[in-house]
């Protein structure tokens, strides 16, 4: 037998290549400036900012996810994969891998992290209110979409 032989079979994900052409170069451009304007800004103000306040938010963000975030999203979606039928699978698998990352990413104005009693314009919302009506938003959107899509690719298997 050949080495070519005793290879497993290469899937479509096996070949494809890092991402490239204008669309990825113009979003790696506008979004490595807008990043850059933010640690320009970050590091002009620092006295109002408190980059060390910054950093451990972000630090905790990085932890948070890779820690809680990803084996959640992953554990779910494979519990998907058993329950829900492949044609709106990947639409509520990504809305929902969405909806955690914004619940995370809430997590400090949630617990009113920097809320000052002398200074009321300091977290003044509802955000437990406001966090539900964006999931609850983002949910509907993605389920629209995925329906949709889904509806579309009954609609052209079947004529």
């Amino acid at each position: 037998m050949s080495a070519r032989e005793l290879a497993p079979e290469s899937s479509a994900a096996d070949s494809e290549e890092a991402p490239s052409g204008a669309p990825w170069r113009i979003g790696l451009i506008v979004g490595a400036t807008i990043f850059a304007i933010g640690l320009v800004g970050l590091a002009q103000n620092a006295r109002q900012t408190r980059p060390g306040n910054w950093l451990e938010y972000v630090a905790g963000a990085l932890i948070a996810h890779d820690a809680l975030l990803a084996p959640a999203v992953l554990a779910g979606g494979f519990l998907l994969t058993r329950l829900v039928p492949a044609a709106i699978r990947s639409g509520l698998q990504a809305t929902l891998a969405v909806c955690s990352a914004v619940a995370l990413i809430s997590v400090p104005v949630l617990k009113a992290a920097g809320r000052q009693p002398d200074n009321p314009s300091l977290l003044p919302h509802d955000y437990g209110t406001n966090l539900a009506i964006v999931l609850a938003l983002v949910f509907a959107a993605g389920m629209l979409l995925t329906l949709g899509r889904a509806a579309r690719a009954r609609r052209t298997s079947g004529s």
